[in-house]
């Protein structure tokens, strides 16, 4: 049905002489703007339903790491993050295994590893597997960049950042980790290319985390 429902929307942009690559861009905006309304309140037109996207993500990220297990089942992951970018635009999720931070080190002179170590071990746009299935998201992503209540954005990103924090503790509490080989990673929320990095993810592996894990966390970036 959609696959008629595009035909017919490219050929009535035809017939009204759009080029057929805007008439493809058109039809492409269409399905997106469609999708986001996924995740929209019934009562007030593009409000945030957040109940809902948070279902979804849910059900998402448990995916997202099920497939990563499944692809990689030797590697020992010992952290994952659900992630935004700095104007709450988007939600992805990374994670990095000792596997993956030992072939980046050994990319880097001996005199180097030791400094970068730290930063390469827990800064999470240097792991492999960040934006694991990024286009999963696709749609969350689409909802999030149109949404009403970007004009509170600080209100937003709070919504956005506990959102995130929940997610992973219900995953938590269902043992989805039980898939890696490492039980117990270490589990955070941050946001890309923001000054207020350090300080959400402290707050929010405090949360979700043992005591001992959180203060080993906390020494993260300790000479």
């Amino acid at each position: 049905m959609s696959r008629i429902h595009t035909l017919t929307t490219l050929r009535r942009c035809a017939a009204q002489g759009m080029p057929f690559g805007k008439a493809v861009a058109a039809r492409k905006g269409e399905l997106q703007k469609k999708s986001a309304q996924n995740f929209l309140a019934d009562n007030q037109e593009s409000a945030m339903n957040w109940q809902k996207l948070e279902s979804t993500a849910l059900i998402i990220v448990k995916k997202t790491l099920q497939d990563l297990s499944v692809e990689h089942p030797d590697e020992h992951f010992y952290a994952c993050a659900l992630y935004t970018d700095s104007s709450a635009m988007t939600m992805a999720v990374a994670v990095n295994s000792v596997e993956a931070l030992e072939v980046k080190l050994e990319e880097e002179g001996k005199e180097e590893r030791e400094e970068l170590m730290p930063y390469y071990k827990w800064v999470s746009s240097e792991w492999k597997y960040q934006a694991w299935k990024g286009e999963y998201f696709k749609d969350i992503c689409e909802a999030l960049r149109v949404a009403n209540e970007r004009s509170d954005i600080s209100s937003f990103k709070e919504n956005l950042n506990s959102l995130m924090t929940d997610v992973l503790n219900t995953l938590r509490k269902d043992g989805v980790f039980r898939f890696f080989k490492v039980q117990e990673p270490i589990l955070f929320v941050t946001v890309t290319d923001d000054d207020g990095a350090e300080r959400l993810e402290n707050k929010t592996a405090e949360m979700l985390n043992s005591s001992e894990k959180y203060e080993y966390f906390l020494r993260r970036f300790d000479g």
